[in-house]
Formats: C-alpha cells, sequence, structure tokens
C-alpha cells in the first residue's frame, strides 16, 4: 500500500530557493509513495510568490498564502494542522 506523504515548505522571501527544493521532490520515486506538496508563504514582499504561482508540478501543490506574517511556528503548526485534517501518514518538511 502506498504511503500518503506530505511535503510542506515554509517560505517567507525565498524566490532564491524554492525552485531548487522543488527539483529535489520531483525526484522521488512516484510508483512507491502517493505525496503531495503544501507551500505555505508567510506574506512575502518579495518575489516568490510570484516563483510559486508559475510553478508547473500537475495537481500535487496546494499553496496557502497568509494574508499576514503569522511567524515560522505558526505556518508550521498550520501546516501540521493540514495534514491531520487530510489523515496523511507522514509529514515531511525537506532541507
Amino acid at each position: 500500500m502506498k504511503k500518503k506523504i506530505l511535503i510542506f515548505i515554509i517560505t517567507y522571501h525565498a524566490s532564491f530557493r524554492i525552485v531548487t527544493v522543488l527539483n529535489k521532490i520531483k525526484k522521488i520515486n512516484k510508483k512507491k509513495d502517493d505525496f503531495k506538496v503544501l507551500i505555505s508563504d508567510d506574506c512575502s514582499k518579495d518575489d516568490t510568490i510570484k516563483y510559486i504561482k508559475n510553478i508547473k508540478f500537475p495537481k500535487k501543490i496546494k499553496i496557502i498564502l497568509n494574508k499576514k506574517n503569522i511567524g515560522y511556528g505558526a505556518n508550521i503548526k498550520k501546516c501540521l494542522s493540514y495534514a491531520l485534517k487530510k489523515n496523511l501518514d507522514y509529514l515531511t518538511y525537506p532541507d
């Protein structure tokens, strides 16, 4: 049985890093694991949101754009809450 995995990415002024992280995620064994990507942006004021919106990743990405900066810890809690609601097996944060 495939494991249901959520890979969450917290962004804040991270346009320089988002493409690199997503390229690493594309290398995941798609036949072995069922994964989704959650990008939670913490109200970036740079071009991070532009990069996120231009991502070509079929139906695997959920994007949350916070209207105000809630901080790193609260953003992680938001991702954990999402994973619990979706009844996922594993949660990971790429480094």
